[in-house]
């Protein structure tokens, strides 16, 4: 997460959204997304993250190790994160320097 904080720097709060009072997500301006899920159950929607399309290591479970990732990876597409789902009681953290 240190490395999602030194890649966004001081780049705008952008793209805020809500689920319930345990779930939040915000981009910071067009450089990095996260999704914070502190509920028991998933959340699932589309999340609009301002990032350019393509697959980012979600620096939360793992970190970018040349081309590949060694936790999870994400896929953007139109800007978005079509229909995805966060499993509850966890985050997913992603920014332009993780980007497979």
């Amino acid at each position: 997460m240190v490395a999602f904080y030194n890649k966004v720097g001081s780049a705008a709060l952008a793209n805020w959204t809500q689920g319930n009072n345990n779930q939040i997500a915000y981009g910071r301006g067009n450089v990095g997304y996260v999704i914070i899920n502190n509920d028991g159950a998933a959340w699932k929607k589309t999340f609009t993250t301002g990032l350019p399309d393509g697959k980012y290591c979600d620096v939360y479970s793992g970190k970018k190790s040349g081309t590949t990732c060694t936790g999870k990876t994400v896929t953007v597409a139109g800007g978005k994160l079509s229909n995805y789902s966060v499993p509850g009681r966890t985050a997913v953290a992603i920014h332009t320097g993780a980007k497979l």
